[in-house]
């Protein structure tokens, strides 16, 4: 399992005392006015796509970008996109900054917005959309690594990546060449799953060449615009390292006694049981072979490869790397960062992860034990899962403990959730609403 981003607590005890205004994602109006300005931009995207292509393919197509583009539309319904002014607004000067100086329609085009999610990530879709996770924020130190990211996205737009996946996807199922190879798998009497994992194995390591080929193409061409904005060179591979530790951050560690003083209340004790975790050594699965290499299914390639592909074709990257500025505290960049920082436990929330939004509530909690606010939000977080678990979905929310996880802390917090009752859950829950 890959630990989640911890960072977060660096800024942990600035946050709260700060006061900040939550963000605002409850604007129905500007959500309304977003769905329909998205609704007629794909159907002026998916117009181009019936001009473009003809037959089976054009249908194959329309039909997965219609789909995707009905799936994007209920995110901005779930609210999982933010519409808080501080950020559009903010989101507003970056793309005037990259018009002004790259001076291109593949900019103006662009639509960037930002996500909840607190992963540091960002991808581009068909359609000129760009979205941002929230995440980034709080990862990066300053605006030029943020716009590092936006540049490596701007490449994947320039380059079509998007659209070229798909076409190649639908492309490769309507080949002679594969139905011939399934009709000869059809007609054998013996062998045929062995046969048919064997084509879909080479299906998807072709794929994932392909895709990490894109990636060092988009950092190579992102530079490029990177460089003609006039930010520091050094900045780009900063944004690199820096998603390179993501990986290797030590996860947070949260121990049978942290669980005892947050959880021993006076009218439900503590159980022992609640932290007993299965014991997988009783379950054999030897018999289990790995048919396929995760490492070839990659579609990013590692990043110090990135890191060394882009010192190989630029020069001027194998400097050293200029000792980073002092933060800003003042700039607005620091104070969305510091936004983000406070969001984390309500992103996980609003995305219905209340795992690990709870996860992450009591680890803040631990380090901060009189916050009211940390306490009530555990209070409401307990009472999700409590609803969850009498409707019998408590396993949407809530991942199984499965013996691949390699987190001792995150397992013996599984455990201990799924080891509740619903009135264990319930008495939680009323106990840190009422206190």
């Amino acid at each position: 399992m890959k630990h989640f981003n911890f960072l977060i607590f660096l800024f942990a005890p600035m946050l709260f005392s700060q006061e900040l205004t939550p963000i605002d994602t409850a604007d129905f109006a500007t959500r309304k006015m977003l769905v329909a300005e998205y609704k007629t931009a794909f159907e002026i995207f998916n117009d181009k796509i019936n001009k473009k292509h003809k037959g089976r393919i054009k249908r194959e197509l329309r039909d997965i970008y219609e789909f995707s583009q009905e799936e994007f539309i209920r995110t901005i319904e779930k609210r999982e996109f933010i519409l808080d002014a501080r950020f559009t607004e903010y989101i507003s000067t970056l793309s005037d900054k990259l018009n002004t100086k790259l001076n291109t329609n593949d900019v103006s085009d662009f639509k960037i917005l930002v996500s909840r999610s607190n992963n540091p990530n960002a991808y581009c879709m068909p359609g000129d959309i760009l979205v941002i996770n929230i995440g980034l924020f709080r990862f990066f130190n300053n605006e030029e690594q943020l716009l590092s990211v936006i540049c490596h996205e701007l490449g994947h737009k320039q380059l079509r990546h998007p659209e070229n996946t798909l076409l190649s996807k639908v492309t490769l199922n309507n080949s002679e060449a594969l139905k011939a190879r399934l009709r000869n798998i059809e007609r054998k009497k013996v062998g045929q799953n062995d046969e048919a994992f064997a084509l879909m194995k080479n299906i998807l390591y072709s794929e994932g060449g392909k895709r990490r080929i894109e990636e060092q193409q988009a950092d190579s061409l992102g530079y490029l615009l990177f460089r003609k904005m006039g930010l520091p060179n050094s900045s780009f591979l900063e944004a690199l390292y820096l998603l390179k530790e993501f990986d290797s951050i030590p996860s947070i560690e949260i121990v049978q006694k942290d669980y005892e003083t947050l959880f021993d209340l006076s009218e439900q004790p503590f159980k022992d049981q609640w932290l007993e975790v299965e014991d997988f050594s009783k379950y054999n699965y030897s018999f289990y072979k790995e048919k396929i290499s995760a490492d070839s299914l990659k579609t990013h390639p590692e990043l110090e490869e990135r890191i060394l592909k882009l010192k190989k074709d630029f020069s001027e990257l194998n400097n050293p790397l200029i000792p980073e500025p002092k933060i800003d505290t003042s700039s607005t960049f620091y104070k969305l960062k510091l936004v983000a920082n406070q969001e984390v436990i309500t992103n996980y929330i609003e995305k219905e992860d209340y795992g690990k939004g709870i996860y992450f509530n009591i680890a803040r909690l631990i380090d901060e034990p009189k916050n009211d606010y940390l306490k009530k939000l555990l209070g409401q977080n307990f009472l999700l899962l409590y609803e969850a678990k009498k409707q019998y979905t408590f396993n949407k929310y809530v991942a199984y403990v499965t013996p691949e996880m390699e987190d001792e802390s995150y397992i013996r917090y599984l455990s201990f959730l799924w080891n509740l009752n619903l009135d264990e859950m319930k008495n939680i829950s009323d106990y840190y609403l009422q206190n």
